[in-house]
């Protein structure tokens, strides 16, 4: 008897990844990235031009850090803080004592 070798046709390099990796994984992966497609619209951009915006005067002239620089020499800066550590603080003394 002659002894004959079963030939089977070779597969693409495409075609053996398709069939490693399964229809969940590929799901996944593309959730993930439409995730990611979604908080770059959502958050990223808006972030981007309020940052932006925040380096211009009213007229539309770039100032740089000159608007972050006023707002932190302002008195009621010092005691807006005040008033946000008090209130932070005695609400987490009445949620801790109850």
């Amino acid at each position: 008897m002659t002894e004959t070798a079963l030939q089977f046709p070779t597969l693409s390099w495409k075609r053996r990844i398709l069939d490693t990796i399964d229809t969940d994984a590929w799901l996944m992966r593309g959730l993930v990235v439409l995730g990611c497609l979604w908080m770059l619209a959502v958050v990223v951009v808006p972030l981007y031009a309020l940052l932006s915006k925040s380096l211009l005067d009213h007229e539309g002239q770039f100032v740089g850090l000159e608007n972050f620089v006023r707002y932190f020499r302002t008195p009621a800066l010092a005691a807006s803080f005040y008033n946000s550590l008090f209130v932070s603080v005695v609400t987490t003394i009445i949620s801790v004592t109850l």
